[in-house]
């Protein structure tokens, strides 16, 4: 909710386009490096421990994701952002299907429903049929 009043605020102070999506991007950058701070705090030797995906950094990737709303208008960019919210519902069930087997982990950690220790990938569903 802050992100979308954050782009709102700036798109009434006549901030560019550009302007918006950069302070957006901060933001979204933000959350990530909160995310990564938190864990390099309790460092005990294990990389892996770094690199696994919570709900801190499923945010960031989403927040990162609709930065790009920022570059359009009111009316649009809130159509734009349910359009794309009610897509990544609907590729959901095929993402999850998909073979990552090719993906390295953190990419998997990120997106593969089910994959890893954190479980809050960007693309949510249940593996429902396997794919040949």
């Amino acid at each position: 909710m802050t992100f979308a009043f954050q782009m709102d605020s700036l798109e009434k102070r006549a901030v560019a386009a550009g302007g918006r999506w950069l302070s957006c991007l901060r933001r979204a950058l933000y959350i990530l490096a909160i995310a990564y701070s938190i864990r390099f705090t309790s460092f005990h030797g294990d990389w892996a421990e770094i690199a696994r995906v919570d709900i801190l950094n499923s945010m960031g990737l989403a927040l990162v994701v609709f930065a790009a709303a920022a570059l359009l208008e009111d009316g649009r960019r809130i159509r734009v952002v349910l359009l794309a919210a009610v897509a990544i519902a609907v590729v959901s069930p095929l993402v999850a299907n998909l073979s990552w087997d090719w993906a390295p982990e953190v990419v998997r950690e990120y997106l593969e429903p089910g994959f890893g220790r954190g479980h809050f990938p960007f693309f949510r569903a249940r593996r429902m049929w396997a794919l040949a």
